[in-house]
């Protein structure tokens, strides 16, 4: 669906929700993939809400379990899910995830 240039080795790292919001990221990867990185455009930035850091966008294998606030490295820069959309019907299922630099201001 991509083309190879576009695609790029992730590792997931989800946020613990057993200790607050203070708990640290585990020292391993939960998964790790490959997904299509692509830049975030003006547009699609502006409709995402919030302040992203150098917004990108992701998109996954639809069974691949991202959450919003995950840690998601790529060649060695740490990013964070911002919101995710699983886009079900019709032939190309898959998983789109907004990231950004910044782990601040989660989005629903």
């Amino acid at each position: 669906m991509f083309p190879p240039e576009c695609t790029k080795l992730v590792a997931l790292y989800h946020l613990p929700t057993t200790a607050g919001a203070s708990q640290a990221y585990p020292g391993s990867a939960d998964v790790t993939t490959t997904a299509a990185f692509l830049p975030l455009d003006r547009k699609e930035h502006m409709f995402e809400g919030g302040d992203l850091v150098d917004p990108y966008e992701l998109y996954f294998d639809p069974t691949i379990d991202v959450r919003v606030g995950d840690k998601l490295v790529i060649e060695s820069v740490n990013y964070y899910a911002k919101k995710v959309v699983n886009f079900t019907i019709g032939g190309l299922t898959h998983k789109r995830v907004s990231i950004s630099r910044t782990s601040h201001a989660s989005y629903a």
